[in-house]
């Protein structure tokens, strides 16, 4: 389904939270459409994309099912690492 490669999987660096607004349906007008724009273009930003859609639908699924995935700790820990790929490598969070 996705490339084993984890760089593969991120959108470029200026695009992140836009690919993850449009993966959750949060994102409209001007921003949206310049997004599905990009994002039709772009390899990165597809796979990014398809990879926010897959994880929110995940998510969405544990939600209905009334699992727990991730302790507060987790989601912590999870946060942080999304912050230090955004950031990229050698710079302050």
């Amino acid at each position: 389904m996705f490339a084993h490669n984890p760089n593969d999987l991120k959108p470029c660096r200026h695009m992140t939270s836009l690919v993850s607004a449009l993966a959750d349906d949060s994102l409209t007008g001007i921003p949206r459409w310049f997004t599905t724009q990009h994002v039709a273009g772009c390899p990165h930003c597809r796979n990014g994309l398809e990879y926010f859609q897959a994880l929110n639908s995940r998510l969405k699924a544990s939600e209905i099912e009334g699992e727990t995935l991730l302790t507060p700790e987790q989601w912590a820990a999870a946060e942080r690492a999304w912050e230090k790929v955004d950031t990229g490598p050698g710079t302050a969070a």
